[in-house]
């Protein structure tokens, strides 16, 4: 192995000004995936033969990234054309990081995964077309700075790597109160999403001007995250935005160089689902005022302004390119507060907390505020061409037809899932529930909160199975749960969370926010195998503690991070 003592570069362009159809430039593939994923190298020239002789590099050289630490970006000249198989070294321990895939003799690679505050050997190795031909090996230190943020303490607890879902995983820690960091230089970002290894190190983050929810990445390697209940933004991996949807109570930078298209919806809160027709689904929501003569929730007579703004959720279906609003479904039509009191009973959902969305976006609505609804998640069940929505403060999940089919127009409401709905349920009642999705097999998985059951209070992700083969269900029954525990414990989760199937059957579930008495534990993330008596043994488990508090809304596991060309 040759190490080529090249100085550390600091560049002033971001990695995405490397990548243009002019340079040489290497889209990458990650080591483990298979090819047809496969990002490629930008040839330098035209596409050659395989080299009668091993490949042997000229040069090499690493350049920081001037806007995040994690990142760098490669260079790597090879005297015939090559690919490369890179790596971290740390600690005399080879991490495989990337593999190029096209022939080139000039390489310009993104490295990402990194770990902070340390120095780190990046090893590249040329290969023949087909890996059967190895070059000698160079390498190159890089030094990378602390992290620029503060983040809350991540401890692992249980691991047991063989019967983990391979990857990382990415999740968005939110503060709720102003942390003092240790460093007077570093800045708190408000948005912060961040991806770990399985011993808890950040290996990648990104920031964002406003808060950060839901975050996923997409079929072609896009990552798509929710910003403050009123923004989705469309980003690569390197942190580069590409393009922006912003609502109409949106407030934030507009104008700039990133496409932003203006969305005609109040809001896009809490989820956002890329459908397989490319339309977007997610959440708005709508303010409803309704003057009555007698009050209707209690408050006394003499002092009752007469006046209730009912806020209401409104599903929405979105044009990515343009912004247009392709359907809009409130759910105050589709359930009729004012029609059926009883069952749509909006009085013991009072909400006003005017730092907490929706009340947040409508700091004007007169009268007693009302968060009705409080939707948190929407997803396709593709088989029973239905939109399903978990309605928090109606213990509800509701299907709303997606399409016109043979059975009706779209938009229709289809069936109810809950204590008072139209599907007969057997199990517990799920309340305030997060994080609706469909399995392969049809049925329901869930986050419970709990937070209307007896004390003591005890969170769980949960599968409901549900019977019948038409669009709507006969019956639904729960088949399968896992309970939140600290130390043994029950543990309550009061807000937030998420249970997310992972590709080798395992369940990831997020203890988003702990309020209790944990030992200074804010949340915690939790890989289950879903078998046993207890409902699964957990294989990793991540805690997010002090100084805080903090949250998180919801965690993913990505296989990799190099999802697509770069």
């Amino acid at each position: 192995m040759r190490h080529l003592a090249v100085p550390l570069a600091v560049a002033s362009l971001l990695l995405v000004a490397s990548c243009s159809d002019d340079a040489a430039s290497g889209d990458t593939v990650p080591a483990t995936a298979p090819a047809t994923e496969a990002p490629t190298s930008t040839d330098a020239g035209p596409p050659t033969t395989e080299a009668a002789v091993a490949p042997t590099i000229g040069a090499i050289e690493v350049e920081a990234n001037p806007a995040n630490v994690l990142l760098a970006t490669l260079h790597v000249t090879t005297d015939v054309p090559a690919r490369l198989a890179i790596s971290i070294i740390e600690d005399g321990a080879a991490r495989p990081v990337v593999t190029t895939e096209t022939l080139a003799t000039d390489h310009t690679v993104p490295i990402r995964g990194l770990h902070a505050d340390r120095i780190q050997t990046i090893e590249a190795v040329p290969m023949s077309a087909d890996g059967a031909l190895d070059g000698e090996a160079a390498t190159v230190d890089i030094t990378t700075e602390p992290l620029p943020f503060t983040l809350p303490e991540l401890t692992v607890g249980e691991q047991v790597i063989g019967e983990m879902a391979p990857g990382f995983t990415l999740f968005d820690p939110v503060q709720t109160a102003d942390i003092v960091a240790p460093d007077e230089e570093r800045e708190q970002p408000a948005g912060l999403l961040v991806a770990v290894d399985d011993h808890g190190e950040v290996v990648w983050y990104l920031t964002h001007p406003r808060p950060i929810a839901d975050a996923r990445i997409l079929a072609d390697g896009t990552l798509m995250y929710e910003s403050l209940d009123t923004e989705v933004v469309f980003a690569d991996m390197d942190g580069n935005v590409l393009s922006r949807l912003t609502s109409r109570l949106y407030e934030g930078e507009v104008g700039n160089d990133t496409p932003t298209i203006a969305v005609d919806t109040d809001a896009l809160h809490h989820e956002t689902n890329l459908l397989p027709d490319g339309h977007l689904a997610s959440l708005s929501s709508a303010v409803h005022v309704v003057n009555v003569a007698e009050p209707m929730c209690g408050e006394d007579p003499a002092t009752f302004g007469g006046t209730y703004s009912i806020l209401s959720d409104v599903v929405v279906v979105v044009d990515v390119e343009s912004g247009a609003v392709l359907s809009a479904y409130d759910l105050w039509d589709l359930l009729d507060p004012m029609g059926d009191p009883v069952r749509r009973d909006f009085c013991g959902t009072a909400f006003q907390n005017a730092n907490v969305f929706p009340v947040s976006v409508y700091p004007d609505a007169p009268g007693t505020v009302i968060d009705w609804t409080h939707s948190n998640a929407i997803v396709l069940d593709e088989a029973r061409n239905a939109l399903l929505v978990s309605v928090r403060h109606l213990n509800e999940i509701l299907a709303i037809r997606y399409e016109d089919d043979a059975n009706g127009p779209a938009g229709e409401l289809l069936w109810e899932l809950g204590e008072d709905g139209t599907v007969p349920y057997t199990g517990r009642q799920f309340t305030h529930q997060h994080s609706v999705d469909v399995l392969a097999d049809g049925s329901l998985i869930i986050y419970d909160n709990a937070n209307e059951d007896p004390a003591p209070q005890q969170s769980r992700a949960m599968t409901i199975t549900l019977e019948g083969d038409g669009q709507v269900p006969t019956t639904a029954s729960e088949s399968w749960e896992f309970g939140s525990t600290v130390d043994g414990a029950p543990a309550f989760s009061f807000a937030v969370g998420d249970a997310d199937p992972l590709p080798n059957g395992n369940v990831l579930v997020t203890n988003g926010f702990y309020a209790g008495g944990y030992s200074g534990l804010n949340a915690q993330l939790v890989e289950v195998v879903p078998d046993g008596t207890d409902g699964g043994t957990v294989v990793w488990e991540l805690r997010i503690g002090g100084p805080g508090p903090w949250f998180v809304y919801r965690a993913e596991r990505i296989p990799t991070l190099y999802p697509a060309p770069v």
